[in-house]
C-alpha cells in the first residue's frame, strides 16, 4: 500500500518551555518507507550474509560434478639389476647378468554420468637393456595399450552415491535461494513494521506534546482565576499535577521514538556508528486506506509465493531422492566387465655373423597399430551381502524420514492458510477499529472543546475539564495506535501470501 507524502511531521512538535525542545544539532535525515526498504536491502548485515547461501550451494554443486572429471596419470621408472654368476653341475658356471630398464606410460580414469560406467585406459611403454646368461646382449622394446571397462547392472546402475550427491545439490541450490527469498521478505516486513511503528511512535509524541500545551494552558488560566478569587487554590493544584503527568507521559514517548528509531536503524544500515547520532524524519503519513480482500486468491498466493513453502516441497523432493537411492542399494552388485588392449615386442636380432638388426619403439608401434598381438576379456562379477541388514535399515529410515516431510509440508501448508486467515481478519479488525478511534477522538474534541467553552463563563470545573483532557488524549492515543496497527496488519497479511516484495515493487536478483 503506497502511503501519502507527510510533509508536516518535522513542525508539529509545539514549543513548550516546560519540557524542551528537539536538539537541532543532531543531523536530520528525511526518509521514506521505499528508500528505507532500499537502504535495508543494501545493508542489512544479516540479509547479506544468507545471500552467501546460494553461492555456497552452487560451489558445492560445482564440486560434486568433479567427479566425472578424467584423471590422467603419467609415471616414468628407471631400474637396474645385477645377477652374479654361479656354478652349476649340469652345465658348469654360469655368467652374471645386468640389466638396465626404462619404464614410462600413462593413461586416463573415469566414470560416465548416467550410466556410472568406469573406465581405465592406459599405456606402458619398457626399453631394457644389459647383458642376460640366456641371451646375451639384451636390447628389447615392448608396449602395452589398452582399455579396462565396468559397467553396474544392478546396483548403482540408475543412481549411485555420486549422482545422489549431485540430485541433492541441485536442490540445495534452490533451497538455499528460497531460505534468501524468506529473509528478503522478513526483512522487508520487518523494515515496514519499524517504519509505522515510529511514525505512530512521532504522532504519540506530537499528542503528548498538544495535551501538555492543554495543560499548561489551563494551568496558566487557572492561576489567574485563583489571583482574581473566582476559583480555588485545589484547582490550581490539580492543573499543575496533571501538567507535571502530561509531561512524564511526553518524556516516555520520546523514549519510545528513539527506541523505535534504533530498530529500524539497525535494519537499513550495516554502520550504526555512522547513523547514531541522526534523525530518522519519515516521509509518509499513517493513514487508514480501505483493502478489497479475497481469500481464496490470497491462498493460492500464499500456497504459490511463499519461500518457506516451497522450500518444504524442495525437501520432500530431495528426502524421495534419498528413498530411490536407498531402494538401488538393496539390490547385489552384478557388474559387466570387459577390456581389450594390444601389445608390441621388438628385440635385437643376430641375422647373420656380420648383421645385428637394431630394436626401436617404432617396431613395438607396428605391432600395436596391426594388431599383431591383441587380448580382450568379458565378464561379470557378482556381489551379495549374506544379510543386507544395512541397506535395510537405511531403506526403512530414507522412508519414514519422506513420511516426516510429507508431514512437514502439511504442517507449512495448513500454517500458510490459517495465518493468512488470520492476517485478514486482523486487518479488517484493525480498520474497523481506526474508523472507531477516529470518530471517538472527534467526538473528545468536541466534548473538550464544549466543557472549556462553559469553564470560561464560570458554568464548569477545572476538574471536569482536566477529565475531558485526558479523554482526549487517550483517545488521540488510541487512534494512532490503531492507524499503526492497521498498517502493521496490512504488510503482515501481504508478507503471509507472499505479495510483500511485489506490493513494494521489490525485485531481487540471488547472485550464484
Amino acid at each position: 500500500m503506497r502511503l501519502k507524502l507527510h510533509t508536516v511531521l518535522a513542525f508539529l512538535c509545539i514549543a513548550v518551555s516546560a519540557h524542551g525542545q528537539i536538539d537541532t544539532n543532531r543531523p536530520v535525515r528525511p526518509m521514506s518507507l521505499q528508500e528505507a526498504i532500499r537502504l535495508a536491502l543494501e545493508n542489512n548485515l544479516q540479509l547479506a550474509r544468507v545471500r552467501y547461501e546460494p553461492q555456497l550451494a552452487q560451489f558445492r554443486l560445482g564440486a560434486s560434478y568433479a567427479y566425472y572429471e578424467p584423471v590422467f596419470d603419467a609415471f616414468a621408472e628407471h631400474r637396474y639389476s645385477v645377477r652374479e654368476g654361479q656354478f652349476n653341475a649340469a652345465i658348469g658356471l654360469t655368467p652374471s647378468s645386468q640389466t638396465d630398464s626404462d619404464t614410462f606410460g600413462g593413461g586416463l580414469t573415469g566414470v560416465l554420468p548416467f550410466t556410472g560406467l568406469r573406465y581405465a585406459i592406459d599405456s606402458a611403454f619398457n626399453h631394457v637393456t644389459g647383458e642376460a646368461f640366456s641371451r646375451g646382449t639384451v636390447d628389447d622394446y615392448s608396449a602395452d595399450v589398452g582399455i579396462i571397462l565396468r559397467q553396474p547392472l544392478l546396483r548403482d546402475a540408475w543412481i549411485d552415491q555420486q549422482r545422489l550427491n549431485i540430485k541433492l545439490a541441485k536442490i540445495d541450490v534452490k533451497i538455499s535461494e528460497n531460505v534468501v527469498m524468506l529473509r528478503v521478505m522478513e526483512i522487508v516486513n520487518a523494515v515496514q513494521q519499524s517504519f509505522y511503528e515510529l511514525l505512530g511512535a512521532l504522532d504519540a509524541v506530537k499528542a503528548r506534546e498538544i495535551s501538555v500545551s492543554l495543560a499548561d494552558r489551563l494551568l496558566q488560566e487557572n492561576r489567574k482565576r485563583v489571583e482574581v478569587g473566582t476559583m480555588a487554590p485545589l484547582d490550581e493544584k490539580q492543573a499543575e499535577s496533571e501538567s507535571a503527568l502530561r509531561r512524564a507521559e511526553l518524556i516516555q514517548a520520546r523514549s519510545d521514538v528513539t527506541r523505535i528509531e534504533n530498530i529500524l536503524k539497525s535494519l537499513i544500515s550495516n554502520n550504526y556508528e555512522q547513523w547514531h547520532e541522526v534523525t530518522i524524519i519519515p516521509q509518509e503519513k499513517l493513514l487508514a486506506m480501505p483493502q478489497t480482500y479475497d481469500l481464496q486468491e490470497s491462498w493460492a498466493n500464499g500456497l504459490a509465493l511463499r519461500p518457506d513453502y516451497n522450500e518444504a516441497k524442495e525437501r520432500l523432493e530431495r528426502q524421495g531422492i534419498v528413498v530411490k537411492y536407498t531402494r538401488n542399494q538393496l539390490f547385489p552388485a552384478l557388474d559387466l566387465t570387459g577390456s581389450y588392449g594390444r601389445a608390441g615386442f621388438d628385440n635385437r636380432e643376430f641375422i647373420s655373423t656380420n648383421n645385428i638388426r637394431d630394436s626401436s619403439f617404432s617396431g613395438t608401434l607396428n605391432d600395436i597399430r596391426d594388431d599383431n598381438n591383441p587380448r580382450y576379456s568379458y565378464g561379470v562379477v557378482l556381489t551379495v551381502p549374506l544379510t543386507f541388514r544395512a541397506e535395510r535399515a537405511r531403506h526403512k529410515e530414507s522412508k519414514a524420514l519422506l513420511a516426516q516431510s510429507k508431514l512437514d509440508l502439511q504442517i507449512v501448508h495448513q500454517n500458510v492458510l490459517i495465518g493468512i486467515d488470520d492476517a485478514m481478519k486482523a486487518a479488517r479488525a484493525a480498520y474497523e477499529r481506526a474508523q472507531a478511534t477516529r470518530a471517538a477522538r472527534e467526538f473528545a474534541q468536541e466534548a473538550l472543546d464544549a466543557e472549556q467553552k462553559k469553564l470560561d463563563n464560570g458554568r464548569s470545573t477545572s476538574f471536569i475539564v482536566l477529565q475531558l483532557q485526558r479523554d482526549l488524549t487517550d483517545a488521540r492515543a488510541q487512534e494512532i495506535d490503531a492507524l499503526s496497527d492497521y498498517n502493521t496488519a496490512l504488510s503482515a497479511l501481504y508478507f503471509r501470501e507472499g505479495t510483500i516484495l511485489k506490493k513494494n515493487n521489490v525485485q531481487v536478483e540471488i547472485d550464484k
